[in-house]
């Protein structure tokens, strides 16, 4: 348990302004989302939203678990998009810090794109700060927090906004409260909302 929430403030900031654009509404899918945190770390600020609907995709044990302990009216739990998508019409995607622990970020991003979220929020995600291919690395996490290893990306940003405005119209952009010494770079946490070019 952390002793006090650290908010991201470009993710308020972007979920505050989606719902402000869908009829005071938040209807959301949170991929990767774990048993609810982000949901929980910003429910002061959103529970007075009209509909809320946070709606978590993750591996199977999260799930199961999330049903069983976490779910409301409110947050629930599914094993993939699709089956969110057919229970609630998500307009947002959130990606929040989960891009670099999936094997092809980029296959994630198309399959997202086929169906066609209004919105697309990046946060916490880490880009390098010289114009490197994209790197995968090893994360070791840090004892106090719990004993792990993950392997992880570092993207290359020039390359994540072409493949993204494709689709979608760069919004707003924030650099986050992470960031990273390499061995011969830097790499910055960044934030993005990202709007869909076409509502067809």
């Amino acid at each position: 348990l952390f002793p006090a929430v650290h908010y991201s403030l470009p993710l308020l900031s972007f979920l505050l302004y989606a719902a402000s654009r869908s009829g005071n509404q938040l209807n959301l899918i949170d991929f990767g989302g774990a048993l609810g945190s982000t949901f929980y770390q910003n429910k002061k600020f959103i529970k007075h939203l009209e509909v809320l609907n946070w709606n978590i995709i993750e591996q199977e044990h999260f799930v199961v678990t999330g049903r069983k302990e976490f779910q409301t009216k409110s947050l629930k739990f599914f094993f993939t998009m699709e089956e969110s998508l057919s229970q609630c019409k998500s307009e947002i995607l959130l990606l929040s810090s989960v891009l670099p622990y999936i094997a092809d970020p980029y296959q994630l991003l198309r399959n997202a794109m086929l169906l066609k979220f209004r919105f697309v929020i990046i946060d916490r995600t880490p880009f390098l700060s010289a114009d490197f291919p994209d790197r995968l690395t090893i994360e070791t996490v840090p004892p106090i927090i719990y004993k792990a290893k993950y392997p992880a990306w570092f993207l290359n940003k020039n390359k994540f906004l072409d493949f993204m405005q494709v689709e979608y119209e760069l919004f707003q952009e924030f650099e986050s409260w992470e960031s990273w010494d390499l061995a011969d770079t830097k790499a910055q946490s960044m934030a993005f909302l990202f709007i869909r070019k076409s509502n067809d």
